[in-house]
């Protein structure tokens, strides 16, 4: 579905429409599940005020990391529950090396954050098993689960987590993408273990034919996400070895992106249909040219884009109508 709202920005004359693209819906499940989170912080402070007052490293140790655990899982949460991309990302940088300018869009950082979930994680469990094993101090473990079962599943919990985060920092995936008065650049740098790959994609603005939205489910459990991905569909370049003849597609993933995904797609839209315009990107206040719409307009747009499809769904004729 497409839609237009009021402008995203204006920068002097120019007005750039707003195309939603993947409407950002505010999801009422997750703010919900952000009790348990907040309530779950407020046993682990007075933990760890406990354990500064008994001298219990232990428990100072095992608790903050737990409590490090909590928030960062909130922050995926409140993510998770529409309350992203709130306005414009300071990362959002004037691009100004290799002979272009214009701008440039870093990757967000879920690796590290992820990577900071999995460390905590390992702190955690393995705190908690120690201090039961040797006697540290005072258990971490509930009252109910204070024995050696409880803490055999803290440490096998401790050293998968150790595991994952060792792994979320072996293999990673950093990605920029510049926009240029010239055309498009994509960089991905991929690293597994101790290997890693660049990879550089170009494409000028006059060799792009479309740009659509695309969107890449995940199904997690009972859930899904849906990642949006911007399509770029491009004509061989002159000096291609290859007489095939086929265009060329090049698929930005745009969830990774500190941008907001609509916006993005706007200007990136708006920049192949008005060759004129180009030149803004040069401007040293082209920042401004991705910056989103009010969230709580994001919100109401989705909702009335929900209601629509539903009412026109709903007064649909019958296929042999």
């Amino acid at each position: 579905m497409q839609s237009r709202a009021e402008g995203v920005f204006v920068l002097g004359s120019r007005h750039v429409p707003y195309l939603e693209m993947w409407p950002q819906k505010l999801k009422y499940t997750w703010l919900a599940s952000l009790a348990l989170p907040i309530f779950v912080a407020w046993a682990g402070v007075i933990s760890i005020a406990k354990g500064v007052r008994q001298s219990e490293a232990g428990m100072v140790i095992g608790f903050t990391a737990f409590l490090m655990l909590v928030t960062v899982a909130s922050v995926f949460a409140i993510r998770s529950a529409g309350f992203r991309s709130v306005s414009l990302s300071r990362r959002v940088l004037s691009l100004n090396a290799d002979h272009r300018v214009g701008i440039r869009i870093p990757k967000r950082r879920d690796d590290a954050l992820l990577a900071i979930l999995f460390t905590c994680g390992a702190v955690t469990g393995l705190t908690t098993a120690s201090t039961w094993y040797f006697g540290l101090g005072e258990t971490l473990l509930p009252t109910s689960r204070d024995t050696s079962g409880g803490a055999n599943y803290m440490a096998i919990a401790g050293i998968v987590s150790l595991l994952l985060a060792l792994l979320s920092l072996a293999i990673q995936e950093n990605a920029v993408l510049n926009l240029a008065p010239s055309g498009i650049q994509y960089l991905v740098r991929r690293r597994r273990f101790f290997r890693t790959k660049n990879i550089e994609t170009f494409v000028e603005w006059d060799r792009v034919e479309k740009i659509t939205p695309d969107t890449q489910i995940v199904t997690t459990g009972a859930s899904q996400i849906h990642n949006p991905l911007i399509n770029i569909c491009a004509s061989p370049t002159t000096d291609s070895y290859t007489d095939s003849g086929t265009d060329e597609e090049t698929v930005i993933r745009v969830y990774q992106l500190v941008s907001e995904p609509n916006t993005l797609f706007s200007l990136m839209q708006y920049m192949k249909d008005h060759p004129e315009e180009r030149e803004l990107l040069a401007q040293p206040e082209s920042l401004k040219l991705l910056t989103p719409p009010p969230l709580r307009a994001r919100f109401r747009s989705a909702r009335k884009s929900k209601s629509s499809v539903s009412s026109s769904s709903g007064t649909a004729a019958p296929p042999n109508a």
